[in-house]
């Protein structure tokens, strides 16, 4: 059983998604909670599922969730070749692929410490 409490603070959209473990489960369940708060005085738009794997299938493909503010981009002065130029807003490209994992040993990694002890 799990039990959820929902108790916003102010007028907006809530959304948390929540990994839960469950004895003789292979992996994690997902756990997908949307909420929205009102008053009388303010309501928000209406959120559905659909909404959030939209912004999440936008933040996979590199869509900001914003336009970058001015300071944030750095364009390499004119006739520099823009390949070395360091952008602190990327990160730098690993060259090592990071291992591929089973289901088991992801969850395992997600509640184990660094220590080796679960958690």
């Amino acid at each position: 059983v799990v039990t959820v409490r929902f108790v916003p603070q102010t007028p907006s959209n809530y959304y948390k998604r929540m990994y839960v473990s469950c004895k003789g489960s292979q992996c994690p369940l997902v756990l997908d909670c949307i909420g929205t708060a009102y008053n009388k005085t303010s309501r928000p738009a209406f959120l559905s599922t659909s909404h959030v794997n939209m912004f999440r299938h936008l933040q996979a493909s590199g869509i900001r969730e914003y336009p970058p503010r001015e300071g944030d981009i750095q364009i390499p002065p004119e006739g520099e070749d823009d390949t070395h130029f360091d952008d602190p807003t990327v990160p730098p490209a690993d060259p090592t692929p990071a291992p591929a994992m089973t289901t088991a040993e992801v969850h395992l990694e997600m509640f184990t410490s660094a220590n080796g002890t679960v958690d």
